[in-house]
């Protein structure tokens, strides 16, 4: 029985046109009613009595794209052809050179853009084409001209931060208001006279114009209440970042260029600039006198203890795995830590800074939090637990060593995102006891690692190995900084033995934490310490990331390969890994003879071309060079090596960085030496591409007709020698010291306030009053 086939309802046929498009008819079209607001218990309307869903979100799209109303036709066209044109006269003022002309006709082009836009700043904000021209003005603005366009976004402010594009100009304004502080807090101090309050009024009639530091103290006032809410907001959580380091004190010129890490957080901060023109513009600023930026000390305590209280565990717990809130929640932590308060981090951590705060008993035994070995393993939240484990003290990683990461360090170590962690802990173990009484946590991290450092090897994850290196080399300097109050003769008798290579007879006699850990990582890699022959492996083992029975089977299997025929794949096995590379560079900046196995690997290997001229390898050279912890000794064994090789090193594009390191840390002798291997190859070098320029800068030319006349040159010319690499742990301790000497920044401003230094025209005048009397 066929079933009959059920039949849908239409309505009534519309009838169709020649072109066969449908005509409405419509029959009876009611006009639309008021939308009334449903009450609590009132029942929703049946489907019929509805209004069309066509009409309901118009007005929820327009708040939604352009809160403060569309930008009109003309001025939208205006302010693109006037952005235009500025960026053709900027171009032709760098290219002509600065010529006033041009800067006087992009004055003139700015001041008529910004008064066309005056009382439209708000839309022209939010509008996705004319945000953009807005940004551009700003960075060419007149510090009145900011003011004037940060006045008019205050009571928006909120609006602004969860707007797409309207956030990105309102960290512009931001960032600029910070100059514009600076600026006025110098004037302040040269003049000595306070600055013009808000809500004054002139004999105009006219109010005052609020000052940069009074907008931004009433921004702060304005956003505090919604700070929760922005930070989980994707786009408010970006003015969040820059408001935090606009507080306290950071520069934010060059944001997005600086190295400092995640606990400054100018990292994260988002441009919309390239990476080149970010990099000029950071060059551009260090090489002309910079300011220190304001500090608010008063208004970030408000902010700190204000979000304190409105955070909570659960809030925090939430916003640790958020991409957007988790950035912005470390640099609140870390903020909130450089002023004394750590409760928002002992909440992050789940009580583990108040608990290192304690006594030593029972904490060894304490329960693994649930939430932190989610973080450990998950990418975001990784992220900010390396944030937070940065800023905490040495107790409290000390700590999280004993309950996290004891006796499964290799493990942790050799996961995709968990490692991070883990070196971040290892940066910042201290020698001193555990909290048991037993070994010191990074005595304990060096025993895993001898036992358990082949699953870390063959992972390929070395970021642990170096961190170990890193902070052994850093407690080696640390130590032997602070011993440096001895005598004047146990000084030189140091330096002489340093020098001639005797401070330990082997690497295995070696008790520091330097040789400690060059033992560690050679058994992690299978080298037997004892085996000279293997020690000599050490070099294209480490760099190519194998152990050593990988190593020998990859060598046998690549021989029967080459005796095969050349293969492609076999060439690409052999090339060396930047982490191999990295790890190497590490050990050569250890103190001797934690050094010298890396050095005699390189003095053994048959010919140094195949390391100098790959692009990773001849960083070890480069390193081995520049190592302020190289013996005299090892730098005539590497000078040696290099002289043997040397035109066939400077005929390579990587290979001449190598000569040309050698040539400007060698003594007038060596120079000589290495001018007269350089002539007896002239012809090659001067055929070569790198090798000519090598033959330029050594001046072979007047070398052949004078040798006495070249030394004459060479004495005229001589340069300074580069300043060597600094030693792991230099520059954090040269940072702390800084810091212990120098008061906190904001404080300084409350004690007594120095006078101002007078002029050379008020100098004259004192010496002129003075005389009359």
């Amino acid at each position: 029985m066929v079933k009959k086939k059920e039949e849908r309802k239409r309505g009534k046929k519309r009838p169709r046109t020649d072109k066969g498009d449908i005509v409405a008819e419509v029959e009876h079209q009611e006009e639309p009613g008021v939308i009334v607001p449903m009450h609590e218990g009132a029942t929703r309307a049946p489907e019929d009595f509805r209004e069309p869903g066509w009409m309901l979100p118009i007005q929820n799209a327009k708040d939604d794209t352009a809160p403060f109303g569309f930008v009109g036709a003309d001025l939208k066209e205006y302010m693109r052809s006037a952005n235009t044109a500025l960026k053709n006269l900027f171009e032709q003022e760098n290219e002509a050179g600065g010529t006033s002309i041009h800067s006087k006709e992009a004055t003139r082009l700015r001041d008529a853009a910004l008064s066309e836009a005056r009382g439209h700043e708000l839309e022209l904000a939010t509008d996705p084409d004319t945000s953009v021209v807005l940004e551009n003005l700003i960075t060419t603005m007149t510090p009145r001209h900011i003011r004037i366009v940060a006045d008019g976004f205050m009571g928006n402010l909120f609006k602004l931060s969860c707007h797409r594009y309207g956030s990105h100009v309102l960290e512009s304004i931001l960032v600029a208001l910070q100059g514009v502080a600076t600026q006025e807090e110098r004037q302040q101090s040269s003049l000595s006279r306070p600055m013009p309050s808000s809500g004054t009024v002139d004999q105009s009639g006219h109010g005052t114009l609020r000052t940069a530091h009074e907008l931004i103290s009433d921004l702060t006032e304005e956003l505090l209440p919604t700070v929760v809410e922005m930070m989980q907001h994707p786009f408010a959580t970006h003015i969040v970042r820059t408001w935090l380091v606009v507080l306290s004190g950071q520069c934010l010129d060059s944001a997005g260029t600086s190295a400092s890490g995640n606990t400054t957080g100018i990292a994260s901060l988002r441009s919309k600039r390239s990476a080149v023109f970010r990099t000029r513009i950071a060059h551009e600023a260090s090489s002309c006198a910079r300011l220190e930026p304001s500090v608010f000390p008063d208004v970030l305590q408000h902010v700190i203890a204000t979000a304190s209280q409105d955070l909570n565990g659960r809030t925090i717990k939430d916003m640790s795995g958020s991409p957007s809130a988790s950035p912005t929640l470390a640099i609140l932590l870390g903020v909130a830590s450089r002023h004394g308060r750590t409760s928002l981090l002992d909440l992050a951590l789940d009580g583990l800074v108040s608990a290192s705060q304690k006594s030593d008993s029972g904490l060894s035994s304490m329960d693994r939090s649930a939430h932190i070995e989610t973080l450990l393993r998950d990418q975001v939240g990784s992220l900010f637990l390396q944030s937070c484990l940065a800023i905490c003290s040495d107790k409290t990683n000390d700590l999280f060593w004993v309950v996290y990461l004891r006796g499964r360090m290799c493990r942790l170590g050799s996961h995709v995102v968990a490692n991070f962690v883990v070196a971040e802990v290892l940066r910042h173990l201290t020698p001193e006891q555990s909290l048991e009484g037993n070994a010191s946590p990074l005595f304990q991290a060096l025993q895993e690692l001898r036992e358990g450092g082949s699953e870390l090897v063959k992972a390929g994850r070395l970021g642990v190995l170096q961190a170990l290196v890193e902070r052994c080399g850093a407690i080696t300097f640390a130590r032997e900084s602070n011993q440096g109050s001895s005598s004047s003769e146990q000084e030189k008798e140091g330096k002489a033995a340093k020098k001639r290579g005797t401070k330990a007879n082997s690497l295995a006699d070696d008790d520091s934490y330097d040789g400690q850990v060059a033992r560690a990582v050679l058994c992690a890699f299978g080298f037997d310490l004892e085996d000279k022959t293997g020690l000599s492996n050490v070099v294209p083992v480490i760099l190519n990331v194998k152990t050593v029975d990988d190593w020998a089977a990859f060598q046998t299997g690549v021989q029967a390969r080459v005796e095969d025929g050349p293969s492609s794949s076999a060439r690409s096995l052999t090339e060396p890994k930047i982490q191999g590379s990295l790890l190497l560079q590490s050990i050569c900046r250890l103190t001797y003879p934690s050094n010298d196995v890396v050095i005699r690997s390189l003095m053994e290997q048959q010919s140094i071309i195949p390391i100098s001229r790959s692009p990773i390898g001849v960083h070890i050279l480069l390193s081995a060079l520049a190592s302020p912890t190289t013996t005299f000794k090892q730098r005539s064994d590497i000078t040696a090596k290099l002289c043997a090789e040397l035109h066939w090193l400077a005929d390579d594009k990587f290979g001449s960085r190598a000569t040309d390191a050698l040539w400007e840390r060698t003594d007038g002798f060596t120079k000589e030496k290495i001018a007269r291997i350089s002539l007896e190859h002239e012809q090659l070098l001067l055929g070569s591409p790198y090798g000519r320029f090598f033959v330029r800068k050594l001046n072979l030319g007047l070398f052949r007709k004078s040798v006495g006349k070249w030394k004459v040159w060479l004495k005229d010319n001589l340069k300074p020698c580069p300043d060597p690499l600094p030693r792991h742990g230099q520059a954090t301790l040269q940072k702390k010291q800084i810091e212990r000497d120098s008061p906190p920044r904001g404080l300084e401003q409350r004690g007594n306030k120095k006078k101002p230094k007078l002029g050379h025209t008020d100098k004259v005048l004192d010496d002129i009053l003075s005389a009359i009397k």
